[in-house]
């Protein structure tokens, strides 16, 4: 498909206060979130150029909220959809090598484990084709390729992770396709998975333990012990910090992972998030606890969320390792005075 196609749409979306930044580079207010509404010159929306060059993709700086040409349409000029899909599938009856829907596979038993079995229906990432929406979705986010391997692709989340619980169909499941993240405890051994959508925010993350007693976290197969570890509240954060864990969306529990580590550093690198009363109190939390590092966050990255934001703004994982280690902080007046001056920031 020619990035051209996608350009021709630009037009057509009456984007707030769009101008040009670059040769394939636009920025407006975002649509989704609509910015900031105490400030009408907060732009954080952009179009830019796909590393595949075939297609433009969309992300928003604020609300993080990101997609191909085809999503954004769908959520704020869904009455342009048709004409798009027809213009899209013209393209590929000129000869276009380009398969725009899913292309699903089964793979028997990708991985196996004592006591879970993985049926048809989970795909390596990179057995599916390079324009696979799963991989392009994946590399929007700028996830290390060395980390590729480790993750997968189901058609059908619901109806997969129904078998591997042995149990009837959840109706609070979504039928929706999802990355799948193979979760290991210290020994590697598989102890679940956690399904995350490509497109939409309903049930974005679906967590499941399926072995009794072991612990709702991703990572812990490949903790350095001897080095600081540190604590990301989501997957994709943990990808671009070394010798990381991601807390899959569970409440701050210091005595758990002090157990889990009693003779390591453990540092919280929690989201920039200070208007979030629930990061807020995940990080006060953290603050209180006398033995535990914090990253607290200064005005270098304001506006930014995350890890995967800061990546995203073009930083290296080089300089954010080495931020997170010059923004750590331990004892209680230190980051107490650290916490008050972020919160005021």
């Amino acid at each position: 498909m020619s990035i051209n196609l996608d350009i021709c749409y630009i037009k057509e979306l009456n984007l707030d206060r769009l101008v040009k930044k670059g040769t394939l580079l636009w920025n407006f207010r975002c649509p989704i979130c609509g910015d900031s509404s105490k400030s009408e010159s907060k732009k954080r929306g952009y179009l830019m150029e796909h590393k595949n060059k075939k297609q433009l993709f969309f992300h928003c700086h604020n609300c993080s909220a990101s997609g191909d040409m085809y999503w954004l349409i769908s959520q704020i000029a869904s009455h342009l959809l048709n004409k798009y899909k027809v213009d899209r599938q013209a393209e590929i009856l000129r000869g276009k090598k380009l398969k725009i829907e899913f292309n699903f596979k089964s793979n028997k038993e990708v991985i196996k484990s004592d006591n879970i079995k993985i049926v048809e229906g989970i795909i390596p990432v990179l057995e599916l084709e390079k324009d696979h929406q799963a991989l392009i979705y994946l590399r929007s986010r700028q996830i290390p390729e060395k980390f590729l391997t480790r993750i997968y692709f189901t058609e059908n989340y619901h109806k997969w992770i129904c078998k591997q619980r042995r149990k009837g169909a959840l109706s609070w499941i979504k039928t929706d396709p999802r990355l799948v993240f193979p979760i290991k405890n210290q020994k590697s051994k598989l102890i679940g998975f956690q399904g995350r959508v490509i497109e939409g925010d309903n049930f974005r993350y679906l967590t499941d333990i399926l072995v009794t007693g072991e612990h709702k976290i991703y990572g812990l197969d490949g903790v350095q012990t001897s080095s600081t570890i540190y604590v990301l509240e989501g997957i994709f954060d943990s990808l671009f910090v070394r010798n990381s864990i991601a807390m899959l969306g569970m409440d701050i529990q210091l005595d758990m992972l002090k157990e889990l580590y009693p003779n390591s550093k453990i540092v919280y690198v929690l989201d920039n998030q200070k208007r979030n009363e629930f990061v807020v109190q995940k990080m006060s939390k953290v603050i209180k606890d006398r033995s535990t590092g914090v990253v607290i966050w200064d005005k270098e990255v304001s506006g930014l969320k995350d890890v995967n934001d800061i990546i995203l703004s073009g930083r290296s994982e080089e300089w954010v390792n080495q931020y997170i280690i010059n923004r750590t902080f331990f004892g209680l007046m230190k980051k107490q005075l650290e916490f008050v001056n972020w919160k005021r920031s």
